[in-house]
């Protein structure tokens, strides 16, 4: 093996594969330009830059085609979220596999939860970042156009809102309540119940899951009984931010749907998956046994819900293809061997959901 002092340089590589720098150049950085490089050239050249341990200078490189080969992920602050925990952790996994895929950084510009977003706007003006994933965004964050002033390669993922010239990966919401209420009906249960947020603040995605089932109930002739809706009402109050919102609400959906006595749904769907766990649990703990008793089902198909007993009925929400898509979408804007004009439309695209049929939903036979 051919070996230098120090690090290897582009003149080096030449030397090795009896080319000129500039070849070694085209073929090391991948770059469409107007040098012509033949397949066994390249190869040969390749081989070169192996066998030497060379590396392209990461700093030159972006300097040089103005792009630094790096998405940022951006969540802001907000109890109960950030990147360990599993909504945000699916989505990261989808984006990561993207950059792999393309030779991309990731850089998490709210690791710790804390950040605003002018830490966004500042790796944008110091080019740290060629684009941005946005999670956990609707309309009550009334920095978006701000930094959309500042650059339009950006994606919000599970964003419903409104903001002009906002791209977002969306989750059809209404499709996937439909779906579960479909695959219940199947079973012959016609009185479904439905677990609601009780949050004082409700995530849009939230809110048209609630929508979509009365809706829903009504076109597919089931039981549209009010009682059958549990939601801060019932319960008597909202839940404040910093609690542990899902446990409580499965918990005090279980305790109220129990009280309820003949009169009790044979089936629930709850608003997500964790809700219907912490339900079904309820359940449990008083004598309910899921599905004999009851059947339960959530919406977004967690890991978690592979990880109960019984298994958990769920309508999956794709989000690491979401969070694939939309850092698939920045780099083809952005690479300098891929990049592709933006059109001017906002782009939006809708995802569709998926059953997934477990344990926890039986046929309805008494």
């Amino acid at each position: 093996m051919v070996r230098t002092r120090n690090r290897p340089t582009l003149k080096d590589v030449a030397k090795l594969s009896n080319c000129s720098i500039a070849v070694v150049s085209t073929v090391v950085n991948n770059a469409k330009g107007n040098t012509l490089v033949s397949d066994e050239m390249r190869q040969r050249v390749s081989e070169a830059a192996r066998e030497l341990g060379y590396r392209a200078h990461f700093a030159s490189r972006t300097l040089k085609e103005k792009c630094s080969r790096t998405l940022g992920v951006y969540f802001p602050p907000l109890p109960w979220a950030g990147a360990g925990y599993g909504y945000e952790g699916a989505m990261i996994r989808g984006v990561e596999k993207a950059c792999r895929e393309f030779n991309y950084d990731l850089l998490l510009v709210n690791m710790a939860g804390d950040n605003d977003a002018q830490s966004c706007m500042d790796k944008f003006a110091e080019s740290r970042i060629d684009g941005l994933v946005l999670m956990n965004v609707d309309d009550q964050h009334d920095w978006v156009p701000k930094l959309l002033e500042i650059s339009s390669n950006v994606v919000a993922v599970d964003y419903s809102g409104k903001v002009d010239h906002l791209n977002a990966m969306l989750f059809d919401n209404a499709a996937a309540v439909r779906l579960g209420l479909e695959h219940l009906q199947s079973l012959g249960h016609q009185r479904i119940g439905f677990i609601s947020s009780c949050k004082k603040h409700i995530h849009q995605d939230t809110f048209e899951r609630k929508l979509a089932f009365f809706d829903s109930v009504k076109a597919m002739g089931l039981d549209d009984d009010e009682a059958l809706i549990f939601d801060s009402k019932k319960m008597g109050r909202s839940i404040e931010p910093e609690e542990d919102c899902c446990t409580i609400e499965g918990t005090k959906a279980g305790a109220y749907f129990a009280s309820l006595g003949d009169k009790r749904p044979t089936a629930i769907l709850a608003y997500n998956d964790l809700s219907a766990i912490a339900c079904m649990n309820h359940f449990m703990s008083v004598g309910i046994q899921t599905p004999r008793d009851v059947s339960i089902m959530g919406i977004d198909d967690i890991e978690l819900c592979q990880r109960v007993y019984p298994t958990l009925t769920s309508v999956s929400h794709p989000l690491p293809e979401m969070g694939y898509t939309a850092a698939s979408f920045l780099i083809k804007h952005s690479a300098p061997e891929l990049r592709e004009k933006h059109s001017g439309k906002t782009i939006r695209k809708v995802f569709g959901p998926t059953l997934m049929a477990r344990q926890s939903t039986a046929n309805w036979e008494k």
